[in-house]
């Protein structure tokens, strides 16, 4: 089963937010072949932003933020291409930034799930929150 996941998800694979148990339920599923999380190709430079501003704040060190995007990037998450006027469409469609409208035009295009953790995104979009996730039923 696909799924596509956002940078609000994959941060709590390896830092301990609100709902990181069930973020990391979902990484697990990821990494024994149960679900494929997919992405947009900005998903990375989200993920670098949000630990570098925990960097910046002093709640992870320099190194630690590093090594954690390091080890993200590892977990073999499918970066699929979106067509950027379908993204824009969907930015404009909803009210939402490019960024955000990435990832449902890419869940959209592929008629799969949305996770996030993101409480604002929810607000403009059937995406799943994360504590949503359920295993697939079999596994």
């Amino acid at each position: 089963m696909r799924l596509v996941v956002d940078a609000s998800v994959v941060v709590k694979w390896a830092l301990p937010e609100p709902h990181h148990q069930e973020a990391r339920k979902l990484r697990d599923d990821h990494l024994a072949g149960r679900v494929r999380a997919s992405a947009p190709p900005c998903l990375w430079l989200e993920v670098a932003s949000a630990l570098r501003k925990y960097a910046l704040r002093g709640i992870i060190s320099r190194d630690k933020a590093v090594e954690a995007l390091k080890l993200l990037h590892q977990t073999d998450i499918e970066i699929i291409d979106v067509e950027p006027a379908r993204v824009l469409e969907t930015a404009l469609r909803l009210g939402v930034t490019v960024y955000d409208a990435a990832y449902i035009s890419l869940a959209e295009s592929l008629g799969v799930d949305f996770y996030t953790a993101d409480e604002k995104l929810l607000n403009h979009t059937n995406a799943k929150h994360i504590t949503q996730y359920k295993r697939p039923r079999g596994q």
